[in-house]
């Protein structure tokens, strides 16, 4: 849960100084901030995003004997980049913080370079000393964002050394926040998490080479046709799904905005005994900028006008949500908070990962939260809707899981606990005032939503399955066929099983209305009891729908342990 500082009363005398120092004036290989206002000046900005290869990047930072934070593929597509360099291998899967307090585990990146053309698991056997009995004068995190967040966690916790941020996706924008998202045992339920913005991780500069970040090498081995064609027009479409997710984390300005304004209004003052230490306070408000909410309503509709290159998985595409980031970032600085662009829709996010048992890509669900909030707050839903449609983000239950093989644990009775349960799990942690604060989520509500949902969302997915116009299809397509086709099917189950649950819903609401009928009819009915009254029908109706999706899931959960066996 994120902390309110005031101003930069949460830092140290030493950061600011660090601060002071390194607010100098922008070299040849950045660009200035997206103009829109509030505008940064560049002597003024704290965060420094280098647009270079990341070998010249890795030169001109002079950084060497570094600990290389990473995930198995990001750190095997960037293998090239890293030669000539002295660095130690850390791998990471999560953020969990009992994770990462555990891993002791280095692995020695001269020795990788000597086997690059070896299957990782040969490269993991190379361990060398422990995390505790080594020193080093950098850490580099390499990769999306959980090696962004984890990256943060070793700088600042465990080694104590500066930080440099080198995304290989723009999945999220963690490469560019000051903040890690660490996940943290739930007190009040086994074997949950919630996301905590507990460590600062400031990177001293962040490396955006958008020839790996749009994977231009993989599509020219996808369109010459070689043996590793298909594998290559995989690998590039997968990468171009992920930057699309990151458009979907910027699509939280739509309803964040709207959060933020409530937020000014009714959480002015308000306070409330932190979830995880009682003796530390959450302070509710959040500090309003008309501004800052403006200029992130402007970078909404630029995101509308680079839809169509993020999209396609252009260069120009990519470009854009780097700089968007960067200005998110410096104005998140500025306020020490992030509540213009984080609000309702991630606390859905954090409740849903916590339902589904298992990490999700992040822009995604960002982008289905999205949905369902601004259908709540009555705010430009359908502008909401159509974004995520012409992004080509697929927001259904297919697809969600950062790790593929766990995706069996999202379906339909997730989303609608989720929904069930948002504003009881969003009390529990004491989440700051939004929409889910200030206005009911009835189970009839909940119902009605999601039968928008699949009709909007599944009723065209199929086309959102295709694969963009490019010299690269029949290569690309010939790769993705089995994945794309796993996701479809899923789509199909999943939309019959919502049709089949609310068959189940309406059948038992008419048998609930049936045996209230005599009492419903009553002239001398007080509206206290006709208003009783439809609350058991409609929790009848909810119920049965639950009912029918628990009893669906169970089903797939004993095919699934039957298929491991």
């Amino acid at each position: 849960m994120e902390k309110y500082y005031a101003g930069c009363g949460g830092l140290s005398q030493a950061r600011l100084a660090e601060l002071e120092r390194r607010q100098t004036v922008a070299s040849a290989c950045e660009l200035p901030l997206l103009p829109i206002r509030p505008l940064v000046k560049a002597k003024d900005q704290v965060f420094h995003i280098k647009y270079q290869p990341i070998s010249d990047f890795l030169k001109e930072q002079k950084i060497n004997n570094y600990l290389l934070v990473t995930a198995p593929g990001a750190y095997l597509a960037t293998l090239d980049q890293l030669e000539g360099t002295n660095y130690t291998c850390i791998y990471v899967t999560d953020t969990k913080e009992d994770t990462l307090c555990a891993i002791q585990t280095l692995y020695d990146g001269t020795v990788a370079h000597q086997q690059k053309d070896a299957s990782l698991p040969k490269h993991l056997v190379q361990q060398t000393a422990s995390l505790a009995d080594r020193t080093f004068e950098a850490v580099v995190a390499l990769g999306g964002g959980v090696a962004s967040d984890a990256g943060k966690y070793f700088a600042e916790n465990i080694i104590h050394a500066p930080l440099y941020s080198v995304p290989t996706a723009l999945s999220v924008n963690a490469s560019f926040c000051y903040k890690a998202a660490i996940r943290m045992k739930d007190p009040y339920k086994s074997g949950a998490y919630n996301v905590v913005y507990k460590f600062y991780g400031l990177p001293q500069a962040i490396c955006i080479d958008l020839d790996v970040i749009t994977g231009s090498k993989l599509l020219q081995r996808a369109q010459a046709g070689g043996e590793d064609s298909a594998i290559a027009g995989r690998q590039w479409n997968m990468l171009r799904e992920l930057n699309i997710a990151g458009a979907g984390d910027l699509l939280s300005i739509l309803t964040a905005t709207f959060d933020w304004r409530i937020n000014s209004l009714v959480a002015r003052g308000m306070s409330v005994p932190d979830p995880i230490d009682h003796r530390e306070t959450t302070i509710l408000e959040k500090p309003f900028s008309q501004d800052v909410c403006e200029g992130a309503k402007e970078l909404l509709s630029l995101l509308a006008e680079h839809a169509d290159d993020i999209r396609n998985g252009r260069k120009a595409g990519a470009m854009f949500l780097a700089r968007a980031y960067h200005w998110i970032a410096e104005q998140s600085w500025i306020m020490q908070h992030t509540m213009w662009e984080s609000a309702s829709e991630h606390g859905m996010f954090d409740h849903f990962e916590n339902v589904a048992g298992t990490e999700l890509t992040h822009g995604q669900v960002v982008a289905l939260s999205v949905y369902f909030m601004s259908l709540l707050q009555e705010n430009e839903h359908e502008r909401a809707l159509s974004m995520i449609q012409r992004l080509g983000l697929d927001i259904s239950l297919a697809d969600l899981a950062i790790n593929p093989r766990t995706n069996y644990k999202i379906a339909p009775i997730t989303l609608y606990d989720c929904l069930a349960d948002l504003k009881a799990y969003i009390d529990e942690i004491a989440y700051r005032y939004t929409i889910i604060s200030a206005k009911p989520i009835t189970k009839d509500w909940v119902l009605t939503a999601l039968d928008k949902y699949y009709t909007d969302i599944y009723g065209t997915l199929e086309e959102q399955c295709q694969i963009p116009a490019s010299g690269a299809d029949a290569q690309v397509c010939a790769g993705e066929k089995a994945r794309l086709d796993k996701i479809i099917q899923r789509v199909r189950a999943g939309r019959a099983d919502h049709q089949a649950a609310m068959e189940q819903a309406a059948k038992a609401e008419q048998a609930a209305r049936t045996v209230r009928k005599a009492e419903l009819d009553l002239p001398e009915l007080t509206t206290q009891r006709y208003m009783a009254l439809c609350q058991e029908i409609c929790q009848a109706k909810a119920d049965a729908y639950a009912d029918y999706l628990r009893n669906r899931h169970q089903v797939e959960l004993a095919a699934q342990y039957d298929s491991c066996q």
